[in-house]
């Protein structure tokens, strides 16, 4: 081995060597280093990003682990766009209406404003999301009307051009008028050259979230084309902006309404009882249906609808119990002189149909109950109907998702020339198995259908995490290089974070 006091005049000849060598070769040593390194270069084709804003609600504001908190809505996927803009396509600025929160507000609680909670994290130990500390929703106190993100968490397609909207403290922290301006007027003030434009999944969801209990949370169809037209015909006239639009992705998919297990082991300390319960019941159905079965005066469709199902005994693989109040009214004699009225239960059908191919769901917010076995074990007990979804809301569901994008797909075809569609449905089902792979490799990675270490959601069950931000972002820019013709590079998905872990 050379010593190394002899090694610096030998690095120090090697340094002169190569400045005399660029010297003579310059142009060769250039040409050799883009060659091998080449620049990646973009181009905004026919699209102008020079003031690009976001239009949407939740997703596009970045909301996720049941909150609006600073990385969540730095992470969102306007965001993601506007950096790939900016640094391919002399995109401008893109302002936020910064919320300066390291926590948030957590929507999916009832806050105590003395003791407020914030987003949540995946506690690894206990396996479940917990909340943080949180604070309180602050007035946005920067120039509103340099602003680029007109997204609002809990925004309808119905509240968008109503002044009502502020009403949403998120709206109302940003809004230019609250209580006359609207967020449609406020982001076409702005002179948009292109925007985003994802509305609709709250029509849908609130009432799916609500576990189908208030029929008034799901938009009326006629509704929604009126109001979604309306709102697309603006931007259309009242701007030269051009945009690409999102669709409604299909709800039931989500981890909400599929992470709480519908079968499930029903605790040995539990057994006994429970038997003798059912035992109970069943009996009394048993001798109901003896006496539908009876009756010459009823068709066999009026028997079929008027009996009841008997309750499943497979406690290894037990389908939880739930309210069901379309179930008939039944009452045998208890055989001492009175009535038994039995209970409208039954248990969860997880069947597939053609419809509702998931079958019945319980909703992730029911999982603290069903795991304290405060209810779905026991007849007197169950999964009451704000905690699970039923074929029949499931229906409305799948049905009203099918028809709001309809309208969409229509309205983007009007406005063809300028509009372009980012269908997100086919990425939803092949991360759910449609391709009879569950998950949704990316770069080499299978990321999960749900908020684990590797999923794709944050752990609200409902709202993309950074990862799948940066998924759909590069969906976007797919759909504007075949639609405008322009050349934006993707962005690297794993170099985006996934849930947040609480660790041991």
């Amino acid at each position: 081995m050379q010593p190394i006091k002899n090694l610096l005049p030998l690095l120090a000849s090697f340094t002169l060597l190569l400045g005399i060598t660029a010297c003579d070769t310059e142009d060769e040593l250039l040409e050799e280093r883009q060659k091998n390194n080449p620049v990646i270069k973009g181009d905004g084709g026919s699209a102008d990003f020079s003031n690009y804003i976001a239009i949407g609600n939740s997703i596009s504001a970045g909301m996720m682990d049941a909150a609006l908190y600073t990385n969540g809505q730095q992470s969102a996927f306007p965001v993601i766009l506007a950096e790939q803009f900016q640094t391919f396509a002399n995109g401008g600025a893109f302002n936020l209406p910064d919320i300066n929160s390291g926590n948030g507000f957590n929507v999916s609680v009832e806050q105590d404003p003395s003791n407020i909670v914030g987003r949540l994290v995946l506690d690894v130990a206990r396996r479940t999301p917990v909340p943080l500390p949180g604070e309180p929703i602050e007035s946005f106190d920067g120039d509103k009307s340099t602003l680029n993100s007109f997204s609002v968490p809990g925004m309808t397609i119905t509240q968008l051009d109503n002044a009502g909207l502020a009403l949403n403290p998120f709206y109302a922290r940003f809004a230019t008028a609250p209580g006359s301006s609207t967020l449609l007027n406020d982001a076409i003030a702005t002179k948009p050259t292109f925007f985003t434009f994802w509305l609709g999944g709250n029509d849908v969801l609130q009432y799916a979230s609500s576990g189908g209990a208030d029929e008034s949370l799901l938009t009326d169809p006629s509704t929604f084309k009126a109001v979604y037209d309306a709102a697309i015909d603006r931007l259309m006239s009242e701007t030269d902006a051009k945009g690409i639009v999102l669709n409604v992705p299909p709800v039931s998919l989500l981890p909400f309404f599929q992470a709480v297990p519908r079968t499930v082991t029903v605790p040995e300390a539990l057994r006994d009882t429970l038997e003798a319960g059912l035992d109970n019941v069943n009996r009394a159905i048993a001798g109901w249906n003896m006496e539908i079965d009876s009756r010459g005066d009823l068709s066999e469709s009026e028997k079929a609808a008027l009996k009841r199902p008997s309750l499943s005994k497979d406690f290894d693989a037990y389908p939880v119990l739930i309210a069901d109040e379309s179930l008939s009214d039944a009452a045998v004699p208890d055989g001492s002189g009175g009535t038994f009225v039995i209970p409208k239960v039954r248990n969860i059908d997880t069947s597939p149909s053609e419809l509702v191919p998931t079958g019945e769901l319980i909703l992730l917010s029911a999982g603290s109950v069903l795991s304290a076995g405060e209810q779905g074990f026991s007849p007197l007990a169950p999964l009451t109907n704000e905690n699970v979804l039923n074929k029949e809301e499931l229906t409305s569901i799948n049905t009203s998702v099918a028809l709001f994008n309809g309208i969409i797909e229509d309205a983007v075809a009007t406005n063809s020339d300028r509009l372009a569609l980012t269908d997100v449905t086919p990425t939803f089902l092949d991360l759910f198995g449609a391709d009879g792979s569950l998950g949704l490799e990316v770069e080499g990675q299978i990321l999960s259908p749900d908020f684990a270490p590797t999923g794709f959601f944050s752990t609200d069950g409902v709202h993309p995490n950074p990862r799948a931000h940066a998924i759909t972002a590069n969906s976007v820019l797919s759909t504007i290089e075949s639609k405008f013709g322009a050349v934006l590079p993707k962005v690297q998905v794993l170099g985006f974070r996934g849930p947040v872990l609480k660790l041991p």
